[in-house]
């Protein structure tokens, strides 16, 4: 048994255990949202934290100078089979794009949540607002403290994937505001632990954070519209520079 960072070993499954994410919903709302916001066709889109690339996959077509980044080496390997062109290795917190160059920047799947306290947030979304254009739009999304009681807090998961078992545990800390979640892989030959930790912030949070890097929010909706009629999982937010 070894520990592994996030996402080295998961990346592998990762389409796989996401299967019945809604992810051509999402993207449905999103090309809504650059269209509303008169985002041009041939502006630069940056998709953060884009994981294995599908949102890409669905809005490049579109959007052909749509760009991923992620942090994690595997996703972007898993996101280049899918002839993905336009990928960069970095941190959320330091956008490695010139200034006022992107017309907008998505970020989905509670990725932000994985920045580990209000700073770094402030942090991510001052980075966001260099790169963004006057006009230029933000849409993400984060889990909600309720999701996490809801559908997280003490469960555990058991899936297969191919020859991979899948372990996920998942446990909330109050006080800290941190969900950790350990995931386990094992096969044949090997048995690999993942720890990811996601700090959950409150709406306070987030839009004290969008005032302080002079981004304006201009809606709130759940689930990119995609589920009206049942709990909310993911809050969204929309912001424009």
């Amino acid at each position: 048994m070894r520990l592994a960072p996030p996402y080295s070993v998961f990346a592998a499954i990762y389409d796989s255990a996401m299967a019945e994410v809604p992810y051509q919903s999402w993207a449905t709302e999103i090309l809504r949202i650059l269209q509303q916001y008169h985002i041009g066709k041939d502006e630069v889109i940056l998709d953060i934290a884009c994981g294995t690339g599908e949102i890409i996959r669905l809005l490049q077509p579109l959007y052909p100078r749509i760009c991923g980044l992620d942090i994690a080496i595997p996703m972007l390997q898993h996101a280049q089979k899918k002839k993905i062109a336009n990928l960069i290795q970095a941190d959320m917190k330091e956008l490695p794009l010139r200034n006022a160059t992107a017309g907008a920047v998505i970020c989905t799947h509670d990725a932000i949540n994985y920045l580990e306290n209000q700073e770094a947030l402030t942090q991510h979304l001052q980075s966001v607002s260099t790169v963004l254009r006057d006009g230029g739009v933000y849409v993400f999304d984060c889990s909600s403290e309720r999701n996490v009681l809801r559908n997280y807090h003490g469960r555990e998961f058991h899936e297969k994937h191919n020859t991979t078992e899948l372990h996920w545990s998942n446990n909330y800390d109050f006080n800290s505001r941190v969900i950790t979640s350990k995931l386990t892989f094992q096969n044949d030959i090997h048995t690999i632990i993942e720890e990811h930790r996601q700090y959950i912030f409150s709406p306070y949070q987030i839009k004290s954070a969008l005032a302080q890097a002079g981004l304006t929010l201009a809606d709130e909706f759940s689930d990119y519209r995609c589920t009206p009629h049942r709990p909310t999982r993911l809050h969204c937010y929309l912001a424009y520079k």
